[in-house]
């Protein structure tokens, strides 16, 4: 299994590396328009007013004991005035961050702010239940080496960093809409968190030095969804499941009609990127997307039964498809159980209990893998030594 085996050959891999080098095929494709800055090279700034709160260079950490309360004045940010380089001219950030030691009643989760005030980005909900169904955030999961990225989100919606709140209202899955502990947490919160690197994109489709001003709409008709002609709307016999979804083979998109609902779709992954190894870290799905605001789904795997509801991610993922960004959904390679077994991406509509109206189109413009870099593999290695 893919997971039992991931760090023994990521620690063989970097290893090898000590002597030969980081060349070959390891080292990934970098756009050299845009921007990667090492975890190592960020100083989080910590928000909100509650106790055992802090960070430590690119780490941040909550050890929340309170009896009472739900320790959402709790936080960290990443201002852009303390990064090694100017990042004024770019249009898209994103974040990613792992779990380097927990031990909590509750899951990791993050909800996106805007400013250390903890202000909540234009066109997505206040961070309260049930409006989280609508917010931007970001769920790491509840074991330690669990990892996530935020996607890439507008630099716009950001005041002079991106900044996150703690969030115990995360939505617990298979509950029907019922967020985590009821809003309150029943238990401790402590774990601690590290920024393992902040990327910046300047975008496309900026040729004629207009400085971006695209519409969505613009944007969605340049872009080239790719062929998905081997759409699978009902995975696994999950009956009715694919009756809010179809796919226009003329315009190579997926179109949504649905007023709500929990239905499915799926791809395969593309036969080049096979097979998944150990040194791959992320299958990321490209899209540009046309909707109101956001689409939320849930990533999802076969069932180990064979038949059934796929089941969810370990751990389990709640991104969105957003509107007026080339957007990507980064999906960890260590929280499936096996895609060679099963090479197959399958997403959930998720309404989360909001009744907003969810007509949506989307074009999968590319499906890639992202490896670990280098001195990711050293730093692995480095802890397995500890």
């Amino acid at each position: 299994m893919l997971k039992k085996n991931v760090w023994i050959v990521a620690l063989l891999a970097a290893l090898a590396m000590m002597f030969v080098g980081c060349g070959g095929d390891f080292e990934p494709e970098v756009d050299l328009d845009d921007l990667f800055i090492n975890g190592r090279d960020v100083k989080l700034v910590k928000i909100g007013s509650n106790a055992g709160n802090e960070v430590e260079g690119n780490k941040y950490s909550l050890n929340f004991t309170a009896a009472t309360g739900d320790a959402s004045s709790s936080g960290f940010g990443i201002k852009w005035e303390d990064l090694p380089e100017d990042v004024s001219q770019y249009k898209f950030v994103e974040v990613e961050m792992r779990i380097t030691a927990v031990n909590s009643t509750s899951a990791v989760g993050f909800t996106l702010k805007k400013n250390s005030a903890m202000g909540d980005l234009a066109g997505y909900g206040a961070n309260s239940f049930p409006a989280y169904s609508n917010n931007a955030e970001l769920a790491l999961g509840d074991k330690r080496k669990d990892e996530g990225s935020t996607g890439q989100y507008a630099m716009k919606l950001f005041d002079d960093g991106i900044y996150f709140q703690f969030n115990p209202w995360m939505e617990e899955q298979g509950s029907g809409g019922k967020p985590m502990f009821g809003g309150k947490l029943k238990g401790k919160v402590s774990f601690t968190i590290e920024v393992t690197e902040v990327a910046f994109f300047t975008g496309s489709g900026d040729d004629d030095g207009d400085d971006g001003d695209v519409t969505p709409e613009e944007l969605f008709e340049a872009a080239e969804g790719i062929d998905l002609t081997d759409l699978n709307w009902d995975p696994q016999g999950t009956a009715g499941y694919g009756s809010n979804v179809s796919f226009d083979t003329d315009e190579n998109m997926i179109v949504c009609t649905s007023g709500g609902g929990w239905g499915h779709f799926s791809f395969d992954i593309p036969a080049d990127l096979l097979p998944i190894t150990a040194l791959d870290k992320f299958i990321v799905v490209n899209y540009v997307a046309l909707i109101d605001g956001e689409a939320k789904v849930t990533p999802k795997q076969p069932n180990p039964a064979g038949t059934g509801n796929p089941v969810d991610l370990s751990p389990a993922m709640y991104p969105s498809f957003v509107q007026g960004v080339e957007g990507n959904i980064k999906l960890p390679v260590s929280s499936f159980t096996d895609l060679n077994d099963d090479p197959i991406l399958i997403f959930q509509l998720n309404s989360g209990g909001d009744s907003a109206d969810w007509n949506w189109t989307v074009k999968i413009t590319s499906i890639e893998k992202e490896s670990y870099y280098c001195c990711e593999l050293c730093d692995i290695m480095w802890e397995m030594m500890q």
